[in-house]
């Protein structure tokens, strides 16, 4: 009896674990950008309610310095994130995969992540005068 009620408990508790998800259900990364110039991506998640979602800093695209990031609750179990680079790299770059990971209500870190799809960007140079 012990041993079934133990081996209840510990699939019980496995499933409940797994259960945490965040997956990036849409992404707007445009495909070109300017030099030195601000680079505006939206990334809209969905994940289990309950859960907070939090940008992973230390992968984000080389090429790119983040400027700005800001996030909003669209219902319980979305959220949205808006980030602001800057390129400063010309020619062809690869906007690489952004992570997002799940937290827990009680703080705990990293309990799943979502992350985005590469995007190919062309960063143009910046033009002040039309050329003739």
């Amino acid at each position: 009896m012990k041993k079934g009620f133990l081996l209840l408990a510990v699939l019980g508790c496995g499933g409940w674990l797994a259960a945490q998800e965040i997956h990036v259900t849409g992404q707007q990364v445009p495909a070109a950008a300017s030099f030195a110039q601000p680079y505006d991506v939206r990334f809209e998640l969905s994940h289990t309610p309950g859960y907070a979602v939090a940008l992973d800093t230390e992968h984000l695209p080389k090429d790119f310095d983040l400027l700005q990031a800001s996030s909003q609750t669209l219902s319980p179990g979305t959220a949205a994130y808006d980030l602001r680079f800057l390129p400063f790299t010309l020619g062809k770059s690869t906007f690489t995969a952004v992570t997002f990971t799940l937290q827990g209500p009680s703080g705990e870190k990293a309990l799943a992540q979502g992350t985005s799809r590469p995007q190919a960007v062309e960063i143009k140079p910046v033009q002040f005068f039309k050329e003739k």
